[in-house]
């Protein structure tokens, strides 16, 4: 039996994403943080927005919180 072989974008490993944890709780991003995928999908769109990645927009939004606390 022979592995299908796909080539995701950039070149990046097979099957990397965003695996399924716990159907019920949402996914985990590479970060290692579980959240719902509606939460992750807003995260998502807004950065798309600003033209940010998803991390980019995450750590934004964190160093906002950290000066206004």
């Amino acid at each position: 039996m022979e592995k299908k072989v796909i080539e995701n974008r950039g070149g990046k490993r097979e099957g990397a994403g965003r695996p399924v944890r716990d159907i019920n709780k949402g996914k985990m991003n590479r970060h290692n943080i579980t959240m719902h995928d509606d939460i992750w999908n807003s995260i998502v769109e807004k950065a798309a927005e600003l033209n940010l990645s998803a991390s980019q927009y995450i750590a934004m939004i964190h160093k906002e919180y950290i000066n206004n606390n």
